[in-house]
């Protein structure tokens, strides 16, 4: 039986291999779209979320293709995404109570997904790539590869295996839901909720 070829395993960057790291440039595109919609809404406070979405759209097209350790694309885009959570907070807190409860649980929710998706990655990938960057000849032993549930224990994953390519997976995976879809799509339920009484919508 033939190995399988790992992709991008080898090497310190990209952070995540391209061909897994695409789950994130496609489910950017809410940013782009729920960006649009509210450049449309009358009032300005919702004019800039939509500039600050495409911004944000536009950094994750340029870092998630090919996404780095240390890059200013990859700072950049987290300063925008923080500046936009912070407006989306404001913004929920204008629309109601209720809007602003509903939308600091989803916040929580996402703040909780995303420090244990940061801290297994750091653990099963960052750490051995440190390692191996400094001593490339370091031996290791793989115990046992092919473990789906090993993306969800903090332990070290080695090139070349699957437990490292299901970490990928369920990093960008992780990432793609809670961080793009969950809060990102926040700009198509603002706008179409706006703009509820300026098109009959109920």
């Amino acid at each position: 039986m033939t190995k399988p070829t790992f992709l991008e395993h080898t090497t310190y960057d990209p952070s995540i291999p391209s061909h897994i790291s695409r789950i994130c440039v496609a489910s950017a595109h809410v940013f782009l779209f729920g960006g649009i919609l509210c450049l449309f809404l009358p009032e300005i406070k919702y004019n800039y979320f939509g500039g600050t979405s495409l911004a944000i759209y536009t950094t994750s097209m340029i870092h998630w293709p090919k996404p780095k350790f240390e890059s200013y694309i990859r700072y950049v885009d987290i300063a925008l995404a923080l500046g936009g959570l912070l407006h989306t907070i404001y913004l929920s807190y204008t629309l109601g109570v209720e809007e602003f409860r509903i939308w600091c649980g989803l916040v929580a929710l996402t703040a909780c997904a995303f420090l244990t998706n940061e801290v297994l990655y750091h653990y099963q990938v960052k750490i051995p790539k440190d390692i191996l960057r400094e001593n490339p000849a370091y031996e290791y032993k793989i115990e046992k590869d092919g473990n789906v549930w090993s993306c969800f224990v903090c332990a070290p994953t080695w090139p070349n295996t699957w437990n490292r390519e299901y970490c990928y997976y369920r990093s960008a995976l992780c990432h793609s839901l809670f961080v793009h879809v969950l809060l990102g799509g926040t700009g198509f339920v603002v706008a179409f909720y706006m703009s509820a009484p300026f098109c009959d919508v109920v």
